[in-house]
């Protein structure tokens, strides 16, 4: 279960906002009365300068912001409330960073261009003013041919895509360098300058770290694979055993796996839950068929070496109440058979839980002896299997009818995306609380 420490960091969960606001807002406030208002905004040229100003310190921060979010870390990740959060924040952040970066300099040749066309394109044409103005064109030109690339990328594949991303950091670093240098009020005020610059540093550095030296600087495990079983629900279970030291883990969380000597599967990293619980760095993930890549994923070789990176994740029942509800969909089941390894592993159980585990049919009724014996040991524990052949689809009104009380408890769902988003919304609509919805998306951890 969770540590103490673990247990104090999360009570500063979601709490990213608060964060992020006082990066973007101090220098703004100190900008905003670096001299009188009336100076920035009298005219059209004054503000459209204003204007640039604050898209050029913004967007420098919020790319600041994605790129520091670009490092796992699971300090980081508990703010955010899990990795998948995490990566969304970060992809939102380096979004509209990106696109404040690319109006800065629109808005700063605003008014050139009333009075000369060839005058405002000096901003867009490098070799024309100073080197400052160079690094900042060359930096926007990068930018705008990495996201073309990204746009227009259908003829490349994933993998190659994402070394085009890496890419964003060194166009990134091309407008640090100008904004340090370009005449401005980052370099005429000394708090400006130190606050905007210095979470440029800290985003280059995580950025450096992560994506540059990650084969150096992220801790890695190896394992073997030692056997491989198919299950009820075409589901597979890889049982792996550590080479050493081995992931110490949560019930319920994942990590990265990257199979790297198979003559079955590529190489490529994919997010996987763990879904066993000794916690002696011998581990098992359980991964269905739904892909180029898991569809092979039977057919691997015993002995084949595995590296894992982790363990991450938010979903976890150790950090809520001591009532809540549990629904599953599909292989989403994976992190509950985690849950009730642990719980059998514990011998007690302080918590009263309805398990709801949906399929389409009985035969995919994955680990149910396990959860039925926790049902049969454990009075407060409910198991509740449900296949849509017979009983329908679940609903958040439906649970609601098998459980009262059900707006007090912590409710924690794991399936495919569409039934957690449909989930999700039912049970906001019956009126319980978002924040007692716990689910985390292997969507977005890509």
């Amino acid at each position: 279960m969770p540590t103490q420490s673990q247990l104090f960091l999360h009570k500063f969960r979601n709490s990213w906002k608060w964060i992020l606001g006082t990066i973007l807002i101090l220098p703004l406030l100190r900008w905003l009365f670096l001299i009188p208002i009336d100076s920035r905004f009298s005219t059209f040229a004054l503000v459209a300068k204003a204007l640039g100003q604050v898209t050029g310190i913004v967007g420098t921060l919020l790319f600041s912001f994605s790129l520091i979010l670009s490092f796992r870390n699971r300090f980081i990740e508990i703010i955010f409330g899990g990795l998948d959060k995490l990566y969304n924040i970060h992809h939102k952040a380096g979004m509209y960073g990106l696109f404040l970066l690319l109006l800065h300099p629109i808005l700063l040749s605003l008014p050139r261009l009333m009075y000369s066309v060839e005058d405002a394109m000096t901003f867009f044409i490098p070799f024309q003013t100073s080197t400052a103005v160079d690094f900042g064109i060359f930096s926007i030109l990068a930018f705008i041919l990495l996201i073309g690339i990204t746009l227009f990328g259908v003829i490349f594949s994933y993998q190659a895509l994402k070394k085009f991303h890496i890419f964003l950091g060194l166009a990134f670093l091309l407008g640090a360098i100008h904004g340090f240098m370009i005449p401005s009020d980052i370099q005429n005020d000394a708090f400006i300058r130190v606050w905007v610059l210095g979470f440029a540093f800290l985003g280059l550095l995580s950025y450096i770290i992560y994506s540059l030296l990650k084969k150096f600087t992220v801790r890695k495990y190896t394992h073997n694979v030692s056997s491989v079983k198919k299950t009820e629900g075409g589901i597979t279970e890889i049982f792996l055993t550590s080479n050493g030291d081995g992931i110490k883990h949560l019930p319920g969380q994942f990590a990265f796996f990257s199979f790297i000597n198979s003559k079955v599967v590529t190489d490529e990293v994919h997010p996987f839950t763990i879904s066993s619980w000794e916690n002696d760095g011998n581990i098992i993930i359980s991964a269905k068929a739904l892909g180029d890549f898991t569809n092979l994923l039977p057919n691997v070789e015993i002995g084949t070496s595995v590296e894992t990176e982790g363990p991450y994740g938010e979903f976890s029942y150790g950090y809520n109440g001591l009532k809540q509800v549990w629904v599953a969909g599909g292989v989403g089941v994976t992190p509950f058979v985690s849950f009730v390894e642990h719980i059998l592993k514990q011998k007690e159980l302080l918590y009263d839980i309805d398990f709801f585990y949906s399929v389409r049919t009985q035969n995919d009724l994955a680990f149910d002896e396990i959860f039925k014996k926790a049902a049969e040991l454990f009075p407060s524990f409910k198991y509740h299997p449900m296949p849509s052949d017979t009983d329908g689809y679940i609903t958040g009104s439906i649970i609601a009818e098998k459980v009262p009380g059900i707006i007090m408890r912590d409710i924690f769902i794991c399936g495919p995306p569409a039934m957690m988003d449909f989930l999700v919304s039912s049970f906001i609509d019956i009126g319980i609380n978002s924040k007692k919805i716990h689910s985390e998306k292997f969507s977005l951890l890509k």
